[in-house]
């Protein structure tokens, strides 16, 4: 899968990301985004500011109703959503971009945006 990694900040580190919801997509899953991810964030005990962030999406909703919750999620957390993941998709990994350097996404070594 090629998904664009994101410089986005997590816990006061600046890293790269993952949207949640084109890795939702991406996956083909049946059940809904939001309920997707609540449920994934609380099997795995993903952790908010360590293992992802929360924006609330500032365009209108088409169908109405709350703003839709965009979750940016580090390439650990997508890469564990892949593995747990049964379809064949899931099992293909998750590739982000070039090959990055170990851990490139814990470190602070993103330039300032």
């Amino acid at each position: 899968m090629q998904q664009p990694a994101i410089p986005g900040e997590i816990g006061g580190a600046s890293i790269l990301t993952v949207n949640a919801r084109e890795l939702h997509k991406h996956l083909g899953v049946g059940k809904d985004f939001s309920n997707w991810i609540k449920d994934r964030v609380a099997q795995y005990d993903f952790v908010e500011n360590q293992d992802f962030v929360v924006y609330a999406n500032s365009g209108e909703n088409p169908s109405g109703g709350r703003p839709a919750k965009d979750y940016h999620i580090t390439i650990d957390m997508a890469k564990e959503l892949c593995m747990v993941d049964r379809s064949d998709k899931g099992k293909g990994g998750v590739w982000i971009g070039p090959p990055l350097p170990p851990l490139a996404g814990r470190q602070s070594d993103l330039p300032p945006s």
